[in-house]
């Protein structure tokens, strides 16, 4: 095949891959990407978009609900919960060489939380809508912080086009917060790049992350997830139904009885405390084929990953090394391909099979995000 078609050929199926990815992507945040500073090198700029798409001011999270009203017409009602988040904070680093640096932030934080009811009626004939509405219902007060952080910073690590491919990056901090609820934040994460034999680089990442103190239960906080296809993946929310769930004997009697359910696997995904280890083999897929680009002639990653995770609160212990506990690790393997867009955003698309789900076997995963 003469090479200008293979290029192109090449080219048409990335671009489906690249639509693809975009299209099932679970990222939905709508928040625009602040521009970078010049100073930032590439690497710690798709650090800070990715934080950036991450990090959204405004979480939702809804329940649902329907049935018949007294008029007869059909019902769903929408319990839509929303958490604002507004920061004003200020960033100090002292760089000790190019490779050392501590940083220190301060600021404030306040988290307001709404909760409205959104009702749709429609009718049992023709299944039109007929009529909408909206109820605000009461809502949590706000909390309202103030935040330090402190931490050192070492990174001497090469970054590629989709991910980092040599050195080491490790990252110490605490974070305390005192305010409506008072805890402290304490960050350890380590990652190690080798290149055994080129193109080929083994990534390895070991990290944790707790709030610690009075208030790192506290219900009005946002519990830690381990799910992210950047941590673990193959547990992603979107991935979980009926089926991962067992029924639970009826509480109530009659019409009004209720039938509870256990999801266990999904319910050890959230916590205030968690810790993560991957494994990753990654080399650019068409840079095996030769030629004095690295990456070939398009930007796109291969890997080769194993993943487990736990996550934990202060009243429950972890199961580790023949200590029982009410809480296990949870593990994935797979692989994946990655590919820079534009320099813009790394799409990701992953074959999983997660271990400890029963009743999943193999399944696939779309992200945008670098890989470790």
């Amino acid at each position: 095949m003469p090479l200008s078609l293979m290029t192109k050929s090449i080219t048409a199926i990335l671009l489906l891959f690249l639509w693809t990815t975009i299209a099932f992507s679970q990222n939905r945040s709508n928040e625009p990407i602040p521009a970078m500073p010049k100073l930032l090198s590439q690497r710690e700029q798709m650090d800070v978009r990715e934080a950036w798409l991450k990090k959204r001011l405004d979480v939702d999270s809804a329940s649902f609900v329907s049935g018949v009203n007294s008029d007869g017409l059909w019902q769903e009602e929408t319990f839509l919960s929303r958490e604002t988040h507004r920061v004003a904070s200020t960033v100090l680093a002292y760089p000790f060489n190019r490779a050392e640096r501590i940083e220190m932030q301060t600021g404030v934080r306040s988290i307001g939380f709404e909760t409205e009811r959104l009702t749709d009626s429609f009718s049992p004939v023709t299944g039109k809508l007929v009529g909408s509405s909206s109820t605000d219902l009461p809502s949590p007060k706000a909390l309202n912080f103030v935040e330090a952080t402190a931490a050192f910073v070492h990174d001497t690590s090469l970054y590629g086009a989709t991910s980092p491919i040599l050195g080491q990056r490790y990252r110490f901090e605490v974070a305390p917060t005192l305010g409506s609820v008072n805890y402290i934040g304490a960050l350890a994460d380590y990652r190690l790049y080798l290149m055994p034999k080129r193109p080929f680089t083994l990534a390895l990442r070991a990290m944790h992350y707790g709030r610690y103190g009075s208030g790192a239960d506290d219900v009005r906080l946002q519990p830690l997830f381990i799910g992210y296809p950047n941590l673990v993946h193959g547990y992603d929310v979107n991935t979980f139904d009926i089926t991962d769930c067992e029924a639970l004997p009826p509480v109530g009697e009659g019409p009004n009885a209720k039938q509870p359910l256990a999801c266990p696997v999904y319910d050890q995904l959230f916590g205030s405390r968690m810790a993560v280890a991957n494994a990753e083999l990654r080399f650019p897929l068409l840079g095996l084929l030769g030629g004095r680009s690295y990456y070939g002639p398009l930007p796109i990653e291969a890997a080769i990953f194993a993943d487990t995770g736990i996550a934990w609160t202060r009243s429950e212990s972890v199961q580790l090394l023949g200590r029982k506990g009410t809480r296990e690790f949870l593990s994935s393997v797979g692989g994946a391909l990655r590919m820079n867009v534009l320099g813009f955003l790394i799409a990701e698309a992953a074959y999983v099979r997660p271990l400890d789900r029963p009743s999943r076997e193999w399944l696939w995963q779309f992200s945008l995000s670098p890989g470790f």
